[in-house]
């Protein structure tokens, strides 16, 4: 849903500014101004994310419990989420239950079922990638809910910090074009990293930010121009140790300064 409002989920060391956050959204192009905001708010109030559900259960009551619990999740989200259980019943997914799915785009959630499974509703569902989870503890269920709900919530740009450092020194290095700052560096905590980072969904961008002072934020958005540590380039340096770092387009780097290395992944997350 495009329309729902999005959040952005900042880690590390950076949580503490607020305005980070709206940073993040101006440069992903998800930021709204008041009268703009004030106008979607008016045109939409009334759009929800929708997600259907299929439950079942060995019993009556262990049903409305399950029912009730899920529900309950919506509560906890920012976004205008409505978990709509599309049928209710007591034994085990039957082919029915797994056509509905299919017709529907439901996820089939199971509470504490016993006993032999329907064969065929079972290659049914796994023949047209239908989800089904059962689990006999309820606090399983519910993660494994939040994990499936992720699916319909809209992409969130989701900041990681990677690394901290510390300025000790700058120096302005001449060559045959112009000069280079280089602001020679100890990492004081997790790593700084040259350009790309391996994740588990592929690679992402490394960036830099500048602060100064009581932690004001001087620039931020940078790209790494080089990284060196004992005149040899690399790729990562580790808590610890020294490097010298320059930036592409940004020479404003002072002794007492704290650099942060971070990445920008969009991701869909129950927030």
């Amino acid at each position: 849903d495009s329309n729902a409002k999005l959040d952005v989920i900042v880690t590390g060391g950076a949580s503490k500014k607020g305005f980070m956050a709206n940073n993040i959204l101006r440069r992903f192009g998800l930021d709204k101004n008041e009268d703009s905001e004030q106008e979607e708010e008016e045109k939409d109030d009334n759009d929800q994310i929708r997600i259907p559900v299929i439950l079942k259960a060995d019993a009556d009551g262990t049903l409305a419990a399950l029912r009730d619990t899920l529900l309950a999740i919506s509560d906890e989200s920012k976004l205008d989420i409505c978990i709509d259980p599309i049928s209710i019943s007591v034994g085990h997914v039957t082919t029915t239950d797994v056509n509905m799915a299919v017709e529907s785009g439901a996820s089939i959630f199971c509470f504490n079922l016993k006993g032999s499974k329907d064969k065929n509703a079972m290659s049914e569902a796994l023949s047209n990638n239908i989800e089904i989870r059962s689990h006999d503890v309820i606090y399983h269920l519910l993660d494994e809910a939040k994990e499936v709900f992720c699916g319909y919530c809209p992409p969130t740009p989701v900041e990681t910090v990677h690394g901290k450092a510390a300025v000790q020194a700058v120096f302005d290095i001449n060559n045959t074009k112009n000069a280079e700052r280089v602001a020679g560096l100890m990492v004081k905590d997790g790593r700084l990293h040259l350009d790309k980072l391996k994740t588990d969904s592929g690679s992402v961008n490394c960036e830099y930010r500048i602060m100064r002072g009581d932690k004001e934020v001087v620039a931020d958005g940078l790209r790494a121009k080089t990284l060196k540590r004992v005149k040899e380039e690399v790729e990562t340096v580790r808590r610890g140790e020294e490097c010298g770092l320059s930036l592409l387009d940004f020479a404003d780097v002072e002794e007492g300064d704290t650099i942060e290395c971070y990445s920008v992944e969009m991701k869909r997350i129950f927030v």
